[in-house]
């Protein structure tokens, strides 16, 4: 069930970015040995998205939505999350997240525009992921009260911003460099994944071109 609680755009985008400034704090530099600060923005509208590339393909999406939602992320603040009027019009009815509006904000080649924080989530949402987690009750639809499919949620996923994080320790060794132990890939494995992918003769789905 991929939208168990029938949230808008906007609310899903909100439970993620709570969901990944949560886990950002487990995220720590290996040179300061400090979290990693945050800063999340958003905005709502319409996008093209495509595959690019001949040989390192990437997914990349394009159109005004995109730059605007990058120019609201350059404008917020460490460990806030911000975002735009239009995304406040599909949360300003939420019963899941609670917002303010932080005032007129100069945007790099967009003028002065109106902008909002999320402050969190409400305690009618974090019900619902404890009562779903706890007791995997049927979720409920928010807008007409439709009973949907049953929803387990990984014990591992927090239920509320405030929820401690475990510290991630490093050893010595791991700080020679400046990659840590969580994003260094061995040359073994990156061997091993190459070799594979020339023996299964892998191809893009889209264009039909060989990967290697």
């Amino acid at each position: 069930m991929k939208n168990p609680y029938d949230m808008n755009q906007a609310e899903i985008i909100c439970a993620l970015a709570l969901e990944l400034m949560t886990a950002s704090r487990s995220v720590i530099n290996p040179l300061t040995k400090q979290p990693f600060r945050m800063k999340f923005g958003f905005h709502s509208g319409p996008a093209v998205g495509g595959i690019v590339g001949n040989r390192n393909y990437q997914y990349c999406l394009f159109g005004d939505t995109i730059n605007t939602a990058s120019r609201v992320t350059t404008s917020s603040e460490s460990g806030k999350i911000h975002f735009s009027a239009t995304s406040y019009e599909l949360l300003k009815d939420s019963v899941c997240f609670e917002t303010a509006y932080r005032g007129k904000t100069e945007m790099k080649g967009k003028g002065s525009m109106d902008t909002y924080w999320l402050l969190g989530p409400t305690e009618t949402y974090l019900s619902l992921l404890e009562a779903t987690r706890t007791r995997n009750v049927p979720s409920v639809n928010l807008l007409n009260g439709n009973k949907e499919e049953p929803l387990l949620l990984a014990p591992s996923i927090p239920t509320s911003p405030t929820l401690k994080v475990s510290k991630v320790t490093f050893n010595n060794g791991d700080l020679i460099d400046p990659m840590s132990s969580l994003t260094r890939t061995s040359s073994l494995t990156k061997n091993n994944v190459l070799n594979k992918m020339k023996e299964k003769k892998l191809s893009c789905p889209f264009s039909g071109a060989q990967l290697l």
